[in-house]
């Protein structure tokens, strides 16, 4: 029969404590090597439902009056290969069994949040703000340092290769039998070895104290392996003596003693077989390494844990104290049977002298969620103030981290964290006082009627030099509130806004504290409509002309976050709606930077009052800061701009104010700028056109604001499409004269109404790209002849623009150079006689001198190939620029051929294979296909060369060749290309 070993839940909750009377590395601690294993005080103190050891081969069974205890350990990485002897725990009275590594799929499945102790023992300055006021992983519990610094053996062991010990599945190798053995390995040990891989490696032990070997079987191999006797017992025995029974024939006995033979002999194979998988079974095992290792300890019943070492030990605790922790972990504070006795117990263990004491009962307070219901004055409320004035530190933080992290803040939890406040001295004093805040925060803001006293609260908070920094009060105020979103609906979230907007009291702010202040509003003011209206009414509409002056200083040397990155802009956000922003370190610079632009959303914004200010200082300091601004109209009115309309004529109105000053302030361009993608954006591009084009604009200005055309969001291609051809023509040539000093003379065509090219050129700006004269001409003649009949028009045009634009080209498509396009438009300007056919004769010699020209400049060497293309329905998918379709192309190399140009006439050495300046695009002609057979390639062999008739134009690619296609009669797509051989 199996026996199950029962571990005491006593002892595991007792031996949990244990570790609660060793001082954790704090976080200022210097940084040192993690020990290898780490006492887990959260599955000791809440692991409850493992209740048994098991094993597949060991079965444990504890001493009369004794018991197991399970005390669960983290593995950390290690460098080098690390033997684990003994575990890092001194429990008096208890003997050390072995480790158990658990199954893989029962490391800890029914564990809850991990608690990082160290982060209630961490005494220096700044740990409690962030104990309350960073938040963890999912608002949860994170993992810390360890709470014991075990001595260990680092001795090295054999470099042998552990086999993997996962199920050990043997099949029969001589088929005697459907059944095949099968080994699961021992999972205690001794000893273990963690490996720099993070494995974690064991031996298979040949006795361990308090344990017997389970009986051996198919399914599990490993006890015959480690118990001789027992595989003997498996031995089948010799077979027996058969007689021949009275009246049987001779060949019945004969066919019993054969079947007796049979049978023997299988049993015989049968142990054999077992007895060869034995010798394959491995005997030490690896797996990665494991969430918890349990080192399995058995101490005496009844008399209690007792512990010696450093302070705050020697302690002990009582059998019935581990009853009462388990008990409040589970029940917490929300009543049931025995509430009484376990408030009784707990408030006395918080009374109690004893550091560990008082650090257990604020552990079960926290880890039973007791602040989650507590009520002024009720058992709950009484047990946490006792802890929340304890001698012990730690107490008083596990405790306060209970109140802060309760899942509905309450008037009783505010109240908690007041006495906690009352009780703390030094820097402790104003985190608690701020964490009151943040509960107070949440409950009056989920209370309809409760805005006023929050704000008498917060306006008390603000005036108190010995309470919390002013900026850390609006930063809370600011979390509790959130962004643009809102707590109900418009009306009820819009009158909360107001209220916090217009009757919040900054002028009692110290004035020590002014500038945190600022800063604080202007990280948030970007993203939150709050921090947003504490910038317009009360700094920049103060009535303390100093802190609107500091206000417009800081702003001017405020940056804003580069948009390269969404991610750096999603981390800002997290970093103003999560953490404090006092407790993040400031940029190496010391530059304050936004995390995007602030709405301007009133037609009296404080903003907009300073750029009218009488004083000349305070007025050029608000034309420093607009750049950070941008006109938005509120949501659904609420504050000043009523819709798009209105939000265009204040945007037109600060426009219209920068550009009738002497000198035109810069971030004007950025202002308009900013306007991208809103509802002001098509203003907001006819702006930018404007600063560009104002002939009383600051050339400096006009300068930026082409920079911030090219790839700039606005609007552009509405609003350049709606303007007259004269006025694109002057947009065109300022952006060339500020960019690049001189404008291409093709894109006088802009003003051409069927040309098109203002949208194309409003595109090409969006992507960032200010185009050529060669793209300007390539979009709109294009290398083929009906695109030359439509520059040909333009070119005979009575408009001297129109004409010179569109000579110029035509040259440019045919490879002529700035010059030529130059001369080619004065030749076309000085015709007296400019008509159509004319402008076409002279084109016609210029064209075939320009194509001469550049069929000369890319005479040399080049290698004759032959594409060969499998299509279907004679539709190919090759293309001979370097792209190909499904079907690969059949490549055939006809040799290399230099190309010679001499005038206006090409030719290949190859003499048989005539070549021409192609009349009407710049390319070269091959005349004849079918000369291509006097090559004589058997590749070409078998090809209707013939059957075409047509020549074939080669044209230039980016890459130096010149290639050309056409169809075979039988559906195959041919390809010709000249590629460069050098």
């Amino acid at each position: 029969m199996r026996r199950s070993v029962s571990v005491s839940q006593h002892a595991v909750l007792a031996s949990a404590l244990l570790l609660l009377l060793v001082i954790a590395p704090t976080r200022g601690a210097q940084e040192q090597a993690a020990p290898p294993l780490v006492l887990d005080l959260q599955r000791l103190l809440f692991e409850t439902d493992r209740r048994d050891i098991q094993d597949p081969v060991w079965e444990l069974t504890p001493a009369v009056g004794k018991q197991f205890v399970l005390v669960p350990f983290t593995v950390n990485p290690v460098e080098r290969k690390t033997e684990i002897a003994r575990p890092p725990i001194n429990l008096r009275g208890g003997r050390f069994i072995g480790f158990m590594v658990p199954e893989p799929t029962d490391q800890g499945a029914s564990f809850e949040s991990p608690i990082d102790f160290a982060m209630f023992t961490d005494q220096t300055p700044g740990a409690l703000d962030r104990l309350l006021f960073t938040p963890s992983e999912e608002e949860g519990w994170q993992d810390g340092p360890g709470f014991f610094d075990p001595s260990f053996s680092d001795d090295e062991f054999s470099d042998e290769g552990f086999p993997d010990p996962g199920g050990f599945d043997i099949d029969d190798p001589d088929g005697f039998g459907e059944e095949a053995f099968s080994a699961k390995p021992p999972r205690l040990a001794k000893k273990i070895y963690l490996e720099a891989d993070g494995s974690v490696r064991w031996g298979m032990e040949r006795s361990i104290a308090s344990a017997e070997l389970r009986p051996g079987s198919e399914q599990n191999l490993y006890p015959f392996k480690l118990d001789s006797a027992m595989l003997r017992e498996k031995e089948p025995p010799r077979a027996e003596r058969l007689t021949r029974n009275d009246g049987e024939s001779s060949r019945e006995f004969a066919e019993r003693r054969r079947q007796q033979q049979r049978e023997h002999r299988a049993k015989v194979d049968e142990f054999r077989a077992l007895r060869d998988a034995l010798r394959e079974l491995p005997e030490q095992f690896s797996e990665p390494s494991p969430a918890v290792i349990y080192a399995v300890v058995e101490v005496r019943e009844g008399e209690g844990l007792s512990l010696q070492g450093p302070p705050p030990m020697p302690w002990k605790l009582a059998d019935a104290d581990r009853e009462l922790l388990a008990r409040a972990a589970q029940l917490g504070g929300r009543g049931g049977n025995g509430q009484r006795q376990v408030m009784a117990g707990l408030g006395r263990l918080a009374g109690s002298r004893h550091a560990v004491d008082a650090q257990a009962a604020a552990l079960a307070v926290l880890k039973g969620g007791f602040a989650d219901a507590v009520e002024e004055n009720d058992p709950s409320f009484q047990l946490i103030s006792k802890l929340l004035v304890s001698d012990d530190p730690t107490a008083r933080r596990i405790a306060v981290y209970a109140v802060a992290r309760a899942q509905t803040p309450t008037r009783a939890t505010a109240r908690l964290l007041e006495i906690a406040g009352q009780a703390a001295t030094g820097g402790d004093r104003e985190v608690l006082r701020l964490a009151a805040l943040r509960s107070l925060f949440a409950i009056e803001l989920a209370n309809a009627e409760g805005t006023n006293y929050l704000v008498q609260q917060v306006n008390l908070a603000l005036a108190d030099p010995e309470g919390p920094a002013a900026s850390r009060v609006l930063e809370e105020l600011l979390r509790a509130v959130g962004g643009s979103g809102a707590h109900g609906d418009f009306e009820s979230t819009n009158r909360v806004r107001v209220v916090l907007i217009n009757r919040l009291n900054f002028a009692a702010i110290p004035e020590d504290q002014t500038d945190a202040v600022i800063e604080a509003v202007l990280r948030q003011a970007p993203g939150n409509d709050v921090a947003a209206g504490w910038l317009d009414v009360r700094l920049l509409r103060s009535d303390n002309p100093a802190r609107v002056t500091r206000t417009l200083e800081l702003l001017g040397r405020a940056e804003v976050v580069p948009p390269i990155s969404e991610a750096i802009v999603r981390a800002f956000e997290s970093l103003i709606f999560s953490v404090p922003l006092n407790d993040e370190p400031a940029p190496d610079d010391g530059t304050l930077r936004l995390p995007g632009r602030i709405a301007m959303a009133s037609t009296n914004h404080g903003l907009a009052r300073a750029l009218e200010s009488a004083e000349a200082n305070q007025q050029e300091l608000a034309w420093a800061a607009l750049r950070h601004f941008r006109v938005t109209p509120a949501e659904n009115g609420s504050f000043g701009i009523n819709g798009s309309d209105s939000a265009i004529k204040a945007f037109e109105s600060i426009l219209g104010r920068g550009m009738d000053l002497d000198a035109t302030p810069a971030t004007l361009v950025d202002f308009v700028d900013n306007h991208a993608g809103t509802e002001v954006g098509e203003a907001a591009a006819l702006g930018m056109l404007r600063l560009l084009t104002d002939p009383d604009i600051d050339p400096a200005v006009a300068r930026l604001a082409a920079e911030r055309i090219v790839g700039s969001r606005l609007a552009f291609e509405q609003v350049l499409t709606g303007l007259a051809p004269t006025q694109q023509l002057t947009v065109v040539n300022a952006l060339y004269t500020q960019l690049r000093g001189d404008v291409p003379l093709v894109a006088g065509l802009i003003a051409e109404p069927g040309g098109g090219l203002s949208r194309w050129f409003a595109q090409r700006l969006a992507a960032g790209e200010l185009p050529t004269g060669r793209q300007w001409a390539a979009q709109l003649g294009g290398p083929t002849a009906g695109g030359e009949q439509q520059l040909l028009r333009w070119a005979a045009s009575e408009d001297p623009n129109t004409a010179s634009a569109a000579a110029a080209a035509l040259a440019s498509n045919a490879g002529g150079t700035a010059d030529d396009q130059q001369r080619f438009a004065q030749a076309v300007a000085a015709m007296t006689d400019r008509t159509e056919e004319s402008v076409g004769q002279a084109w016609s010699a210029l064209r075939t001198r320009l194509y001469s020209q550049a069929l000369a400049d890319a005479a040399g060497s080049y290698k004759l190939v032959v594409t060969l293309t499998e299509t279907d329905n004679g539709f190919s998918e090759f293309d001979l620029s370097g792209g190909q379709g499904g079907t690969p192309a059949k490549r055939i190399d006809l040799g290399t051929v230099e190309l010679k140009a001499s005038g206006t006439s090409i030719s290949l050495s190859a003499a048989s294979i005539r070549v021409a300046v192609s009349p009407d695009r710049l390319a070269i002609r091959l005349q004849s296909l079918a000369s291509l057979r006097t090559l004589n390639n058997p590749g070409l062999a078998g090809l209707p060369l013939s059957q075409l008739d047509q020549p074939l134009d080669l044209v230039p690619q980016e890459d130096g060749a010149w290639t050309g296609t056409t169809q075979l009669p039988d559906g195959r797509e041919l390809g010709v290309a000249l590629e460069p051989a050098g």
